[in-house]
């Protein structure tokens, strides 16, 4: 049971999709069988296989696992589907493209609309590309029999590529101004915190300097009245002598 799936722009949840694809393949599969007997039920075995020709740069071949979306990671996942992404664009997976004739050519194809389109309306590249690939023998005779849905089909998946470009150019440039948003609001924070930080040394530094300014101050009052006590004795030492020189004075004329 082969999965083919051609894809223009890359999504890792490929083997997610391709799981419900399967299960309800199987489902269709198994839908006249018993799944309750005792003999073992066989089913064919799948593989999944998504052609890739995006504009976005792409290795020639890539795995995608199912495992790889698992909130936990497991060494051994008790359920894994892989998904083989081969990369179908020009210079890319040569060998396949030589051995499959119709795929070249579906691959010259695309390549001459997305070309024409760059230089003129989709509707008109179409056309144009068409018209030029049943003149070379590129997809003749699809083209031929089925040209009306092939353009319209064309149309409709060119203007869902650029539409997709569109919106991962805008994810970007939303992620880059988040992103800036997120810098500014994180300088912001950081400037307040170094300003209140700054404050806090300036407030000590401040409480400091006002410390020393009041110690210096008691100091100087404790220096005056240390000098008024010192004169204040002086002045009592004075008194003292000059009341004990009239006492004497007083004892001797009484003699």
């Amino acid at each position: 049971m082969d999965l083919y799936e051609q894809q223009s722009t890359y999504c890792p949840n490929m083997p997610m999709r391709e799981l419900m694809y399967v299960s309800r393949l199987y489902e269709k599969e198994l839908k006249d069988k018993n799944l309750y007997s005792t003999a073992l039920v066989k089913v064919p075995a799948p593989q999944f296989i998504v052609l890739y020709n995006g504009t976005k740069k792409m290795p020639e071949q890539q795995i995608l696992k199912l495992s790889d979306a698992f909130m936990a990671e497991e060494k051994e996942p008790n359920l894994e589907l892989r998904v083989t992404i081969l990369n179908i664009n020009p210079g890319m997976n040569a060998g396949l493209l030589s051995k499959c004739r119709t795929l070249k050519d579906y691959v010259a194809y695309v390549e001459k609309v997305r070309k024409y389109g760059k230089n003129m309306p989709t509707d008109e590249a179409v056309e144009l590309a068409v018209k030029e690939c049943i003149e070379k023998g590129i997809l003749a005779e699809f083209l031929t029999v089925y040209r009306a849905e092939a353009v319209q089909l064309s149309i409709f998946e060119y203007d869902q590529e650029k539409h997709m470009r569109c919106i991962e150019d805008a994810a970007r440039e939303a992620g880059r101004e988040e992103g800036r948003k997120a810098g500014r609001e994180e300088g912001r924070k950081a400037g307040r915190e170094e300003g209140r930080n700054a404050g806090r040394e300036e407030g000590r530094k401040a409480g400091r300097e006002e410390g020393r300014a009041e110690e210096r101050r008691n100091t100087e009052m404790e220096r005056k009245r240390a000098e008024r006590a010192e004169r204040e004795l002086e002045e009592l030492k004075k008194e003292l002598t000059l009341l004990k020189e009239k006492v004497n004075f007083s004892v001797n004329s009484g003699d």
